[in-house]
């Protein structure tokens, strides 16, 4: 998780760690990284091998297709949820210069749920996470999700782990605060 919190660390508040990254499923994105690797990596390595004199054309070609294919690839790895220690961070990245994020505070959440439907899903474990906040104003999907029964297992656990703490959290801080009360009552 330290290239993830290195990665992603613009979205982080201070001692914020990242405790699960949740992805769409690569499957999905399937047709997008097929078509820029034949088209931009594999073709220019293959028209070189058949007429190597161009070169320079087939060089810019490969580099060119290079950071398109890194582009795709990077667009699927900034789409995600980032689970922390204090909440879940979703990140929307549609390019460099296109980005957002909607942070969901775990006393915040209602419910979380999810739905795996159709063959292809059923078979790569890939579906629809849905987190719903309190009051029900508020629902935040993520479609295509890589393991999503997982995913809904690890944030509830997570989420009960953070509102455990801090409920133990302010039982001692209201133990000392009545503690303090009484002593102060006791030498009066």
């Amino acid at each position: 998780m330290i290239l993830s919190n290195f990665l992603f660390a613009g979205y982080l508040e201070d001692r914020e760690d990242i405790l699960l990254v949740c992805h769409k499923h690569i499957w999905v994105y399937r047709v997008p990284l097929t078509k820029e690797f034949l088209l931009g990596i594999a073709l220019p390595v293959i028209f070189y091998l058949l007429y190597p004199p161009l070169l320079v054309l087939w060089g810019v070609w490969l580099i060119i297709g290079f950071l398109r294919f890194v582009y795709t690839l990077a667009d699927w790895y900034y789409d995600s949820w980032l689970v922390t220690n204090m909440g879940i961070v979703d990140v929307e990245w549609n390019g460099f210069f296109n980005r957002s994020s909607n942070r969901i505070e775990y006393h915040t959440v209602d419910g979380i749920s999810y739905k795996i439907q159709g063959f292809w899903q059923t078979v790569f474990n890939y579906g629809q996470v849905q987190i719903q906040q309190i009051g029900g104003t508020r629902i935040v999907n993520m479609n295509d999700a890589m393991s999503p029964k997982s995913i809904e297992r690890s944030i509830i656990a997570i989420q009960n782990k953070f509102i455990g703490d801090k409920t133990h959290k302010e039982h001692e801080a209201l133990k000392d605060i009545l503690t303090s009360l009484v002593q102060t009552t006791l030498r009066k």
